[in-house]
């Protein structure tokens, strides 16, 4: 019915300007200037490197390290030399090392869109399903 869907759509409007984590190889920057998101690994990792790079193909932030099977969280700041946030831009999160089942990431929400499809809501990284997001920040 029209009622439930207003409903629905009213519910989402409560996503706009939080972040939620989805499955995207994309990372955007949160509002405290950290990228974050999630690799879900297979296996165990000795020399796990998840990297975020720019639309160029650089490198901007990196890390390395052993891992556990399982989810493993990474956050990388962005900041001046201030200590104020720096947005680059959404990133895309390159990992090596090991195998990751899945990618994940938290992003901003800016909009809310519904349609006989589904509720989508608008991120850097592109539309995600409402259904289908992992975590709200």
């Amino acid at each position: 019915s029209e009622a439930f869907s207003a409903s629905r759509l009213s519910e989402a409007s409560n996503y706009i300007g939080k972040s939620v984590l989805a499955e995207s190889k994309t990372a955007a920057m949160d509002r405290g200037g950290v990228y974050r998101g999630e690799v879900t690994l297979a296996g165990p990792s000795d020399n796990l490197t998840i990297e975020l790079v720019d639309q160029k193909g650089n490198v901007v932030r990196s890390a390395t390290g052993p891992a556990q099977a399982g989810p493993v969280p990474f956050g990388f700041a962005s900041v001046d030399e201030n200590g104020q946030p720096v947005d680059l831009g959404p990133l895309r999160v390159r990992v090596s090392g090991g195998v990751a089942s899945s990618t994940a990431a938290w992003l901003p929400v800016s909009a809310v869109n519904s349609s006989s499809a589904g509720t989508t809501l608008t991120t850097p990284a592109g539309p995600i399903d409402i259904n289908t997001i992992r975590g709200v920040s």
